[in-house]
């Protein structure tokens, strides 16, 4: 295992087609589109054939793209978490099209609210095998899938202590919603 600090944009301390598996979750949400464009073009080359890469990114975008066409004049959508403004689901399917690699997915969730505000994107090059006709969903459930994840994951790790109902023990006072 290796440890590498970049600019933030640049993925040259990487060997080409050595990547099996790239993931980022909670980063790239802030990374604009100008970032987004020029990681993804070097993932392409960073990934293995049948690589993939799970990505976290904001589709901040298509909220003020649905705003603007349904109130214009209402201003602008509250971005409470700082998410990019400039990137959208439907702007990294296209980005990565032209980077030759093919979405698998892409999961619109709510992050702290109800709007969609992020995206989790799965792709993988052309002609991987894992490529596929996309699937997109909207989830916007994801926070509460997150909490019950997080109540319920201690009693499946080592030395984890379950606090939910019928437990009987003590743990982190977290319960699933209910």
């Amino acid at each position: 295992m290796a440890y590498h600090v970049n600019d933030g944009s640049s993925l040259a301390m990487i060997d080409d087609a050595s990547v099996d598996l790239a993931f980022s979750f909670d980063s790239l949400v802030h990374a604009e589109v100008d970032v987004i464009e020029s990681y993804l073009a070097q993932l392409r080359q960073k990934l293995t054939a049948d690589g993939i890469a799970f990505l976290h990114h904001s589709n901040f975008a298509a909220l003020l793209e649905s705003a603007n066409a349904s109130a214009p004049e209402s201003g602008q959508v509250e971005n409470r978490h700082w998410r990019a403004e400039s990137v959208s689901g439907e702007i990294v399917s296209s980005i990565a099209a032209r980077e030759s690699m093919s979405v698998v997915s892409q999961e619109r969730i709510n992050w702290g609210g109800n709007a969609l505000s992020d995206c989790i994107t799965v792709l993988t090059p052309t002609s991987s095998r894992w490529e596929r006709p996309q699937r997109d969903v909207d989830n916007p459930h994801f926070m509460v899938e997150a909490i019950v994840i997080a109540t319920w994951a201690p009693l499946y790790t080592n030395g984890g202590v379950v606090d939910g109902p019928g437990s009987g023990n003590r743990g982190s006072g977290a319960k699933p919603p209910g």
